[in-house]
């Protein structure tokens, strides 16, 4: 069934980028990922979609405060080859390791990018974030 699903690209909705200061050098970050349900937007083309906030979180060696903060809202998109298949809340839920992939490349490409004409560009942000929560 999965192999009737394809990944049909992703949508920035919003984003935004804040630097609390310049950066002093060695420090840590987080990223914390909220993925919401698959939702049908055309049911003409069998496509659908999966809201994600994804937040990228950079603290100073030593300190609680954040140095930067950067978010993106995403819509990651889908079609189905399938007009038989549907793709239920269960389905989704059962299959999220597949949904999940394609969220996680779509969030490092896009803080990553949005990192770009920052003083932070360079950062590499590794393509699995660990704390994602499918809310």
């Amino acid at each position: 069934m999965l192999d009737k699903i394809r990944f049909a690209g992703f949508d920035i909705l919003g984003s935004q980028f804040e630097l609390n200061g310049k950066p002093k050098g060695k420090g840590y970050y987080t990223i914390n990922v909220e993925v919401g349900d698959i939702f049908l937007v055309d049911e003409e083309l069998d496509a659908y979609c999966i809201d994600v906030l994804a937040a990228l979180t950079g603290h100073e060696e030593g300190s609680d405060e954040p140095g930067f903060t950067a978010e993106a809202k995403l819509a990651v998109n889908f079609t189905v080859q399938d007009k038989e298949l549907n793709i239920s809340d269960g389905f989704y839920r059962d299959n999220a390791w597949f949904f999940d992939s394609y969220i996680a490349i779509v969030v490092k490409q896009s803080l990553e990018n949005l990192l770009h004409f920052t003083p932070l560009d360079g950062i590499v942000l590794p393509t699995y974030p660990s704390n994602v929560e499918h809310v």
